[in-house]
């Protein structure tokens, strides 16, 4: 008993486990929070092969009527917002719809462990302009597996909000004649880009091998062909690492196709093409402003 009692006032009440969810799957564990207090779940992680993504939606008008941070390691209440203590966390969510709001926090894949105890841990705000009166926020929490391994020869479609990151990769394990092809594709909704690197699914701007923009009206598509030279293609693992657009949300389908030695020959040829043709167009240009531009 005394036990119990000092979990309770370090730590609130236990922890509730979450079962890892497909995207498809419905529902997810309901719940309610008072004002400044705090209800902690935690997942499994099962593999070492998927990103855990993870949504709570809440019934309220207010953007920071509650907040979620994620951690390797329950912390006492006392000491839980103090900086650097989470690994993700969601504190303001201007995503909304029909009453309903949604926060989201990711742990990618690369940084998964498995059989690693993740925690999430939701706690009441006090949100500016609801006066003295601080209801509890009821709730919805799911934690999604996300996969993070790409199938050849067939497409995956994925969904991201806020400036959260998901992280997919493909590999080459033995020597490969021709390319690989990855493409992304808004279907609808807001994206910000899509990053490929080698070995690493995150990092600093100078690892990538490539950036994609995926935001603007419409439905945009990006794709990047490698190997970029007449290089053979590196063993390893590639990453293709998805970012959401700021406080909006958007879907999208990824696929990777396999590109022949003629096709990758074909390519090059049209990317001189295209470079000497914008050569001799900007010449054009300039010489006719030369002419237009030149004393009689």
């Amino acid at each position: 008993m005394l036990a119990a009692c000092e979990w309770a006032s370090s730590f609130g009440t236990s922890p509730t486990q979450l079962k890892l969810q497909d995207a498809s799957d419905e529902g997810g564990v309901k719940g309610n929070v008072e004002p400044n207090a705090w209800q902690d779940y935690y997942v499994v992680a099962e593999d070492e092969e998927s990103n855990i993504y993870f949504e709570v939606e809440a019934v309220t008008e207010y953007s920071n009527a509650i907040g979620i941070y994620l951690s390797e390691r329950l912390l006492p209440i006392s000491n839980r917002l103090n900086p650097g203590a989470f690994l993700d966390y969601d504190e303001a969510s201007m995503i909304t719809a029909k009453g309903i709001r949604t926060f989201t926090v990711v742990i990618g894949q690369c940084y998964i462990i498995q059989g690693t105890i993740y925690y999430l841990s939701i706690r009441g705000g006090a949100p500016a302009g609801a006066g003295a009166y601080h209801p509890n926020v009821h709730y919805t929490v799911r934690a999604i597996r996300v996969p993070a391994r790409l199938p050849s020869n067939a497409s995956i479609t994925g969904k991201l909000c806020d400036s959260r990151y998901l992280h997919y990769f493909w590999e080459v394990g033995a020597p490969l004649e021709g390319g690989m092809r990855t493409t992304v594709q808004k279907k609808d909704g807001e994206l910000d880009a899509f990053y490929m690197r080698y070995e690493k699914c995150a990092g600093p701007a100078g690892t990538n091998i490539a950036k994609v923009g995926l935001d603007g009206h419409g439905t945009p598509r990006g794709s990047v062909l490698l190997p970029s030279s007449q290089q053979p293609l590196d063993l390893g693992r590639f990453y293709v690492s998805v970012k959401g657009k700021m406080e909006q949300c958007g879907n999208y389908e990824i696929w990777t196709d396999q590109v022949s030695p003629a096709e990758m020959e074909l390519s090059a040829a049209s990317s001189v093409r295209v470079g000497w043709f914008g050569v001799l167009l900007t010449a054009l240009i300039m010489c006719i402003m030369w002419q237009h531009h030149a004393p009689h």
